[in-house]
């Protein structure tokens, strides 16, 4: 069913089923990634035959321009973290109905990502609890986001207050994402 899902809404951002590939599994994801360059990638982290993390780093290194999204069931800020250190873009969780999976999906094809609440204080309290000097720390102005988010604020809200458009947030939950990225890959 989530395959339809994400095929459907593809359509609607102007893919061909001819230009979407699937993979139901580890296996055949590998074989793909070996062959094709994708734009856009869609990984489930409960597959079949395993865990969508290392498919995650895997498809970081073979195109790092790629916009990697991962559909998860589990809502947990920590699973979520830690797709997103192996160098996620952005997530949607299952749940969400096919108007915030197309609103993650263009989100990240125009170089943004979408954040949880719970997502953002993790991500706080990982920073905060980091202890290795040579790590990168978040500017003031991303903390002021997470801070922001974590207590409930909508991005249009948040864009208001630190005087940014909508676009500029999602572009910097993305910043954000790729510094966890790299933290985790110079750890």
């Amino acid at each position: 069913m989530l395959q339809e899902r994400l095929l459907k809404t593809l359509v609607e951002l102007g893919a061909t089923r001819e230009n979407v590939r699937v993979a139901d599994s580890l296996a055949t994801a590998n074989v793909l990634i070996a062959r094709e360059k994708f734009v856009l990638a869609f990984v489930d982290l409960s597959l079949p035959d395993g865990r969508g993390l290392g498919l995650i780093q895997r498809l970081r290194e073979c195109s790092r321009d790629s916009h990697i999204l991962v559909g998860s069931a589990w809502s947990s800020a920590e699973v979520l973290f830690e797709a997103l250190s192996a160098g996620a873009s952005g997530y949607v969780l299952k749940e969400r109905d096919d108007e915030d999976l197309l609103f993650a999906m263009r989100c990240a094809l125009r170089g943004g990502a979408t954040i949880e609440p719970a997502l953002a204080r993790e991500i706080l309290r990982q920073v905060s609890a980091a202890t290795d000097q040579s790590a990168q720390t978040l500017g003031a102005k991303q903390v002021s986001l997470l801070r922001l988010t974590s207590d409930g604020w909508t991005n249009r809200e948040i864009a208001q207050k630190l005087g940014l458009s909508r676009v500029a947030i999602e572009q910097e939950v993305r910043a954000i994402y790729q510094l966890l990225h790299a933290r985790k890959c110079t750890a």
